[in-house]
């Protein structure tokens, strides 16, 4: 029994099939770039998300406990902690890193409600009140700037931009 001929239209020419394979490479290409900008992007507004509510979980515990809780920042690191009592000399409760080493505290100012002293750490009272101040976080190479505010008489801690009540 004779097998039917194959027809011209059977299968894939060599040209075909690298044309076909370079425009995957090109647009292969292309998503990686823009998955790694997304992904950078992504680890500087979860690090102002987590510095959020690191900053809020203070405030909580403070009201709740009865006692001060301190949030000790660093201008131009990556890290931050938590302390139960004073900064430094209180009970450490946690530490923090950013999400990326790109990632860093720019710029931390916040005003002692007992002192009146400026400084890069955030107290938060039993009585309700805290350090007034702002945070920055920024990402190197990235225009995007994250800033978190603590407001002085009430404690409210707000992202600039995100918080309709919150000022820059």
């Amino acid at each position: 029994m004779a097998r039917p001929r194959a027809s011209a239209d059977d299968g894939f020419t060599l040209v075909e099939v690298l044309t076909t394979v370079v425009i995957f490479g090109i647009l292969m290409s292309a998503a990686v770039w823009a998955w790694s900008g997304y992904t950078k992007a992504t680890q500087q507004s979860g690090t102002a998300t987590t510095i959020l509510e690191t900053l809020r979980n203070a405030q909580e515990r403070a009201q709740a406990e009865g006692t001060t809780y301190c949030v000790r920042f660093t201008a131009g690191t990556t890290s931050w902690s938590l302390y139960r009592s004073a900064c430094g000399s209180g009970t450490l409760v946690d530490n923090w890193k950013t999400e990326a080493n790109t990632v860093k505290i720019a710029s931390a100012a916040f005003d002692d409600p007992s002192t009146g002293v400026t400084s890069s750490d955030v107290s938060f009272l039993a009585r309700g009140v805290a350090s007034g101040g702002k945070l920055t976080v920024t990402r190197t190479g990235a225009s995007k700037v994250y800033q978190i505010n603590v407001v002085a008489l009430t404690g409210r801690v707000c992202e600039v931009g995100v918080d309709a009540q919150c000022s820059s």
